[in-house]
């Protein structure tokens, strides 16, 4: 075995080290803005917040009575390298020769921002390590088994409990299982179970909700409300808002007072995007509503308004931040969450408003503090140790071309499916994310998803090798799988 895979042990290793080194460079974790909220409901598990519990009932609940904050990266460093062997161990099953399956494993196991966000209480990898799960289960035989197709879908519910990302991935699921299936029954049953196994988890999290709040929902009321305030009050004409017929207060939410004048000329081209607006200073959490007007029902409104009013300059926005991703280089934007945010610090991060002290003593362990050599160290490595955006371009590019059947080996390949299912899949979440805001964090997904993706494509259309490994039972052309139960006829 050593022999076979001495190229990807070999980086599994090194991304096995680099790992220590984070763990040792800041002690307990970092902590970010959210991960204070998210630790302080993980007793409780209030759903009704702005955030969805997913990350706080699968995972850090079952840490926290450990009294030990380190545990949350340690746990979160194991599952980036699970990541790293799945997305190899699928690669190899299907076919993929082993140098471009450990290339395509190596940025989730080496990239500096990968190794970084494992290091916060954040839900981001969690995330990612659901959502890589579904894409295994799934892929790993040409055509998944039922149980294999279930249990997927419930994956992917408990991935959008984390993250409602997870919402845009289940069409793209029931599409491949469209796809591959053989006959309409496997293609209708195999769809059906894939949207129930979906169901599932987000049922029980929707009865979780009324428990506690008395009303049947995902997110808490305000999420929306903010998230539209967000994205469309940096772009909003303010006379076009105010000359329509719409409440006076509609009027005072736009943000072209003097005052916000003076506060863009202070921030911009720093800070002043979706996130600013939405949580911080914005007219929006300043004004005097009437008597029976909700704050966050009327950001909503504002949104929606914005939206109708301008609905070009909302798309423009959103395909620019979505656009972004894929700049060779990682810069920051104006108006977007800085890029500094996600880097490792030199010092111990600290953040406005929050006390890291009193939330170690609370949850447990040493700290907070860091290592100055190990993270200038490990500051110096993600300056040059990351994933451009050129290969998130050529991974996605490869793997649609290998979908539409570009060349006659891409038709005969096997992988042609399995290409358009992973590509869809990251290019879901992107354009997810960028509906609402462009940040380096939300960019991640790409790291694991476009290697892998692409690594699939290439293999359809420049390599001859079957959709599985030879002598492995499922690049036997004479059988088949449907239902679970095997079908030995001819295809």
């Amino acid at each position: 075995m050593f022999r076979r895979h001495w190229f990807f042990l070999a980086v599994l290793t090194a991304g096995a080290l680099l790992r220590a080194v984070v763990q040792l460079a800041y002690v307990p974790a970092i902590l970010y803005f959210d991960s204070h909220l998210y630790l302080d409901n993980a007793d409780e598990l209030d759903p009704s917040g702005l955030r969805l519990i997913g990350y706080e009932a699968l995972l850090l609940r079952w840490l926290l009575p450990f009294h030990d904050l380190a545990l949350i990266p340690a746990v979160q460093h194991l599952l980036g390298l699970g990541m790293g062997v799945a997305i190899y161990a699928l690669l190899v099953r299907r076919g993929v020769r082993r140098w471009l399956s450990t290339l395509a494993a190596a940025p989730v196991l080496l990239d500096g921002y990968q190794l970084q966000i494992e290091q916060n209480v954040m839900s981001d990898t969690l995330f990612l390590t659901l959502v890589v799960a579904a894409l295994v289960l799934m892929l790993w035989r040409p055509v998944p088994l039922w149980p294999a197709v279930a249990a997927a879908g419930v994956v992917l519910g408990l991935a959008t409990t984390v993250r409602l990302a997870g919402l845009a991935l289940v069409p793209v699921a029931v599409g491949y299982v469209a796809i591959v299936g053989r006959g309409s029954r496997h293609k209708v049953i195999g769809s059906g179970l894939v949207v129930l196994g979906f169901a599932a988890p987000l049922l029980l999290y929707g009865a979780w909700y009324q428990h506690v709040a008395g009303e049947f929902r995902l997110t808490g009321g305000p999420t929306k409300g903010k998230v539209l305030y967000g994205r469309t009050a940096p772009l909003a004409d303010c006379g076009r808002l105010a000359a329509g017929d719409q409440p006076s207060y509609m009027a005072l939410m736009c943000p072209d007072s003097p005052r916000y004048a003076e506060l863009r000329r202070e921030w911009y081209p720093r800070y002043w995007g979706p996130d600013y607006f939405a949580n911080w200073g914005s007219p929006a959490h300043e004004i005097d509503y009437p008597p029976g007007v909700d704050k966050y029902d009327a950001m909503e409104r504002f949104g929606w308004q914005v939206i109708k009013n301008q609905p070009l300059d909302v798309a423009g926005a959103v395909g620019r931040d979505f656009l972004k991703g894929f700049t060779p280089v990682r810069m920051d934007f104006p108006g977007d969450t800085p890029l500094e945010r996600w880097r490792f610090q030199e010092k111990y991060p600290r953040f406005p408003r929050r006390d890291e002290y009193g939330t170690v003593e609370k949850y447990g362990g040493a700290g907070p503090r860091h290592r100055p050599m190990l993270a200038a160290f490990l500051r110096d490595y993600q300056s040059v140790a990351y994933t451009s955006g050129v290969v998130f371009a050529a991974g996605f590019l490869a793997s649609g071309a290998a979908a539409v059947g570009a060349g006659r080996r891409a038709r005969d390949s096997g992988l042609r499916a399995a290409a358009l299912l992973v590509g869809l899949t990251g290019v879901s979440s992107l354009l997810l994310a960028a509906l609402f805001e462009f940040s380096w964090r939300y960019q991640l997904p790409s790291v694991v998803l476009a290697p892998l993706a692409g690594a699939l494509g290439l293999t359809a259309l420049f390599c001859t090798r079957g959709s599985a490994s030879r002598g492995h039972p499922a690049a036997e052309p004479a059988e088949r799988h449907v239902g679970g139960r095997r079908d030995t006829g001819s295809h």
